[in-house]
This record gives C-alpha cells, structure tokens and sequence, in this order.
C-alpha cells in the first residue's frame, strides 16, 4: 500500500472532490486514500489541485471524482475496493490518461 501511494500524482488533476457518509459501512478506504492525497509530498505535486471533502449523511455510496485539467472526469465508486485497490486504479487510469493526452498534442 505505501509503495503505491508514493506513486500517486496530482500533475494533471485539477479538483478531487471526496463524497462520503461517515456511517456508511464500508467508509474506511475512501478516508484512508482521503488522508494519503491530502500529505503535504502528494499535494506539491501540483499545489493548485482542489481538494474537497464533502461528508454527507445520506447513506449513499463513497465516492471519490477527479476532474482532470483536459476536462475528463473519472468517477471512483469505493463502497467495495480497499485503500490498496483505490490506489491501484487511481494510478493505472491516470497514468493511461496522461499518456494518451500527451500522445494527442
């Protein structure tokens, strides 16, 4: 777990918002990738990335959203992945993301 989230990058995001309810069951993974991302080495990987934690309570389904400076948006539904998992994705989608950009211009 702390190898991949020493890979976790916020270059080419420009907001996550972080929606969860703290009586939700299944809660613990999306505060767990919520505390990693907000550590001040993640942040300086690009210090104008928003970050927003909105704690509702309305038993809906934890969810992180990352708007990405081209304009995508990637929506993580978190209820049943672990921290590692959400990690995992999060770098898999983003790296493959980038690349394609970058491929583009």
């Amino acid at each position: 777990l702390k190898n991949e989230l020493k890979l976790v990058s916020l270059k080419s995001v420009k907001r996550v918002d972080v929606r969860f309810d703290p009586f939700h069951p299944n809660v613990s993974s999306i505060r767990e990738f919520l505390t990693a991302i907000s550590e001040p080495k993640i942040r300086a990987t690009n210090p104008k990335c928003g970050l927003k934690s909105d704690i509702v309570c309305k038993r809906e389904e934890p969810t992180i959203t990352v708007s990405l400076e081209s304009g995508k948006r990637i929506i993580f539904k978190t209820s049943l992945l672990s921290t590692l998992e959400i990690a995992e994705n999060y770098n898999q989608i983003l790296n493959r993301l980038t690349q394609s950009d970058k491929s583009e211009t």
